[in-house]
C-alpha cells in the first residue's frame, strides 16, 4: 500500500500531521473507497481534541466529508467508480428498524468516523476522513450522492451540521406559522433557524452571546437577542412564550433559558 496525507489525534490538543498512512483498502464487500475532497470540522471534534471525551489517540479524525468513489466492493451497486458522495458521520447498513425508521445514526451495526474504542483496542478504530483516502463501510446504507449543481462547500453541510438542525427543528413540530425559539447559534443553532424558517415558522427567536452569529441569524431571517435580553425580547414577540424551542448549545445556562422560553 502507498502513503497517504493525513491528520492524526496522538494527544489531548495534539494533532500530527503525516505523510506515512497507509492508504485504505477494501475489507469487505459492503466497502467503499472515497478519495477526500473537502473535510469539516465538526463541534463534537473539539471534545476528544480538549480531552472532554475519550478516544483512541493514533486514529484519523473527521466525520464530515464530501469526496469521489474511488473502489467499490463486490455487491455495491447503487454507486459507481467516480461518483461524488456525501460521507455522513456513522456508517449506517439501511436495513435495521433503526435505519428503516430514519434514524439511521442509531444503527445496529453501524459504527462511527475518526473515534475508534479506547477501552477495546482489540477492535480496530473506523478512521475519519481528516486524510486523502476514507474506508466507507456499509457503503450501499452510508453513502449520499451529491445532486449535481451543488458544490463540494455545500455538500459537506450535509454530512452532518444542517442535518443534525433540521432534525431538531423536525422533533420540535416546527410548522408553518408556529411561534419558535433557538437557544445558541453555533453551527447547528444557525442549521436550526434556517430550517425554522424554511418549515414556516414565524416568529422565529435567534439566541446567542456573540454578535457576529446573532447578525448571521437576522440574515436567516429570525430576531436575534443576546441571552441577557432573551425573555424581554421574547415578550415583545409572543404573547405567551414560544411553542417551540430548540437548544443548540448544550451548557446549563442554555437548557434554563430555553425552559423559560418554553409557553407554559
Amino acid at each position: 500500500m502507498m502513503p497517504m496525507r493525513g491528520l492524526t489525534l496522538d494527544g489531548v490538543e495534539t494533532i500530527t500531521f503525516r505523510d506515512d498512512l497507509p492508504d485504505p483498502r477494501l475489507e469487505a464487500d459492503t466497502d467503499a473507497i472515497v478519495a477526500v475532497r473537502r473535510a469539516g470540522l465538526c463541534g463534537s471534534d473539539l471534545h476528544p481534541y480538549l480531552g472532554r471525551e475519550s478516544v483512541r489517540f493514533g486514529v484519523i479524525p473527521g466525520h464530515e466529508v464530501v469526496g469521489e468513489v474511488t473502489e467499490i466492493g463486490g455487491v455495491v451497486s447503487r454507486f459507481s467508480v467516480g461518483r461524488r458522495v456525501i460521507v455522513p458521520f456513522t456508517t449506517s447498513c439501511g436495513e435495521c428498524d433503526p435505519c428503516r425508521s430514519g434514524l439511521s445514526a442509531r444503527c445496529v451495526r453501524g459504527d462511527l468516523f475518526g473515534y475508534g474504542d479506547p477501552e477495546d483496542p482489540s477492535k480496530p478504530a473506523l478512521q475519519g476522513g481528516q486524510a486523502e483516502l476514507l474506508r466507507v463501510p456499509l457503503a450501499e446504507g452510508t453513502l449520499v450522492a451529491v445532486p449535481e449543481g451543488i458544490s463540494d462547500e455545500a455538500a459537506l453541510l450535509l454530512s452532518d451540521n444542517f442535518p443534525t438542525g433540521w432534525h431538531a427543528a423536525r422533533r420540535a413540530a416546527v410548522r408553518p406559522g408556529r411561534a419558535v425559539a433557538v437557544v445558541g447559534l453555533g453551527s447547528v443553532g444557525l442549521s436550526a433557524v434556517a430550517a425554522a424558517k424554511t418549515m414556516g415558522a414565524d416568529p422565529v427567536l435567534a439566541v446567542d452571546p456573540v454578535e457576529d452569529r446573532r447578525n448571521r441569524a437576522e440574515r436567516l431571517g429570525a430576531r436575534a437577542a443576546h441571552p441577557r435580553d432573551a425573555e424581554s425580547v421574547a415578550d415583545l414577540m409572543t404573547e405567551s412564550g414560544f411553542v417551540s424551542v430548540i437548544e443548540a448549545a448544550g451548557a446549563l445556562s442554555a437548557q434554563g433559558l430555553a425552559f423559560r422560553l418554553l409557553r407554559p
